[in-house]
């Protein structure tokens, strides 16, 4: 289901064109700047720059300003060797697994492997990493770390790449760590993280924030009505909204809600990894298992979902 995030801050009076990502519509040929936001997001998400290639791709002329909390681009992909081990991180706290991450990326480094082959060595332990760290040290990693991994786990392919360093040396793309603070009579104010403003006059705001925190999702006419009434709640972090390790939706008692299962961005803080496409199938699997043993009907297995 989508969710939008409101653009720009909730209350702010806006007076230009704003759209959903991939809705780009009236976006050929238009030669006046675009604003590519990430409101609810630290980092600039894959989707910002998935909205930078569908700009070039429909012949936009004009500049790109993106806009997200921390102003940091994702890393881009390259064809590494793979790691020929897992690492064991500790998962004391978050400071623990920072640096026993860190000292493996380094150790590997000595043996010639890139830092891009550890973290993916991690992904088939990172949800059960997630799961041995305390509810406080998860939301500590989700306010100090987890812009960083997401950076680094979540690259971008080599033709987006190549699509960011086309604009950025042609002087049309910007970025700017801080949040949309108005746009009123046709014009857009950026409140800079370290202080001070910008002041633009697009034609568009694009949205490429996806989902959002917990409370953007009560903004949502039936998941705001679902929180209020109880049948789905907020993990304690505030960050997505709480399941059992079966994907089943839990009430605000933290009783299971029968015939209600949760997949993917929304799970965010219940699960580590809740938007990439394996795990979203992982979770697809799950669910389907489910539904399909309630209703008494055989897998006749092994099956796995594709696609």
């Amino acid at each position: 289901m989508p969710v939008g995030v409101p653009l720009p801050d909730e209350g702010a009076t806006v007076a230009v064109k704003v759209t959903d990502w991939p809705k780009t519509e009236g976006l050929v040929d238009e030669v006046r700047p675009v604003v590519v936001a990430s409101p609810a997001e630290l980092t600039v998400t894959e989707t910002a720059l998935d909205v930078l290639v569908a700009l070039k791709a429909c012949g936009h002329r004009g500049a790109v300003h993106v806009v997200s909390r921390n102003g940091r681009f994702p890393e881009p992909h390259a064809n590494v060797e793979p790691y020929d081990v897992i690492p064991a991180l500790d998962t004391h706290d978050a400071r623990a697994l920072l640096r026993s991450l860190r000292r493996h990326v380094d150790e590997a480094a000595l043996r010639g492997f890139d830092w891009r082959a550890v973290i993916d060595a991690l992904r088939p332990e990172a949800e059960a990493i997630w799961r041995r760290l305390s509810a406080a040290e998860q939301r500590r990693f989700e306010r100090h770390l987890r812009t960083h991994w997401e950076r680094r786990r979540h690259r971008i392919p080599p033709q987006v790449e190549a699509v960011r360093l086309e604009y950025l040396r042609a002087g049309r793309l910007f970025l700017y760590a801080g949040r949309l603070a108005s746009a009123p009579r046709g014009g857009v104010t950026i409140a800079l993280r370290g202080g001070g403003e910008v002041k633009l006059s697009p034609d568009w705001i694009v949205n490429a924030s996806g989902l959002g925190r917990a409370r953007a999702l009560a903004r949502d006419p039936l998941l705001g009505e679902m929180l209020t009434e109880g049948s789905i709640s907020s993990e304690v972090g505030g960050i997505g909204l709480r399941a059992t390790t079966e994907l089943v939706a839990l009430d605000v008692g933290g009783s299971s809600v029968p015939g209600l299962w949760i997949v993917g961005p929304p799970l965010r803080g219940t699960r580590f990894e809740a938007t990439a496409v394996p795990e979203l199938r992982a979770m697809a699997e799950v669910v389907a298992s489910q539904i399909l043993r309630e209703r008494n009907v055989s897998l006749g297995g092994p099956w796995t979902i594709s696609g």
